[in-house]
């Protein structure tokens, strides 16, 4: 498997922070600018986080993270920062092998994408598996993958997976029916390379 970028687990936590806590705006000359502070780190006892690839952050300031070289889901509480584990390793549903990414829908439901499995997971904020859809294609089938990474849920309710070693972007209903894709493998106009991340 092509090698991806990874982060240590206090430098992404503090990213992350650094990114949700502004310290207001500042002036420069006349023009306002927008100064950020970092705010805090952290990291987990028990080797609970090892190159962590991607998270996301509920309404209320827990985090998920894809803890991709441990297989896991881990789930970190805001107030205590507790951390806790809602999936590991595996094949079955409910089971990760490398997580790649994150993202929440509006009832709170967790979007994964199941990097080594080449599917996409549905899984409760509490870890309780609901759907997947997916599977590995060498071919560019539509709604299946080859080492999905990121992925994003819009308003509208559409799920936008990058399908990496297909060299495209799909895009899904909440419950995995497939719409649309777009992207080619190539350095022209709407062509990609590996694509590994996606923004809202």
């Amino acid at each position: 498997m092509r090698a991806i970028s990874i982060w240590s687990p206090i430098l992404l936590a503090g990213l992350l922070c650094a990114a949700l806590f502004p310290a207001g705006p500042t002036a420069a000359g006349s023009a306002a600018v927008a100064a950020y502070v970092f705010h805090r780190s952290w990291s987990a006892a028990g080797d609970q986080l090892r190159f962590p690839r991607g998270l996301a952050v509920a309404p209320d300031g827990d985090l998920y993270i894809a803890n991709g070289d441990l297989h896991r889901i881990v789930y970190v509480r805001r107030g205590d920062r507790t951390f806790s584990v809602l999936a590991s390793f595996g094949r079955e549903p409910g089971e990760f092998d490398s997580p790649g990414d994150i993202a929440l829908d509006t009832a709170g439901n967790l979007y994964i994408t199941d990097t080594g499995n080449h599917r996409v997971q549905v899984l409760s904020a509490a870890g309780q598996f609901i759907r997947q859809w997916g599977g590995l294609t060498n071919t560019g089938e539509a709604g299946k993958f080859k080492y999905p990474q990121g992925i994003v849920v819009d308003p509208a309710g559409f799920v936008y997976v990058v399908d990496t070693y297909n060299h495209r972007i799909q895009k899904f209903t909440l419950d995995g029916q497939y719409r649309s894709q777009w992207g080619s493998q190539g350095s022209g106009a709407g062509q990609f390379s590996y694509p590994e991340g996606l923004a809202r």
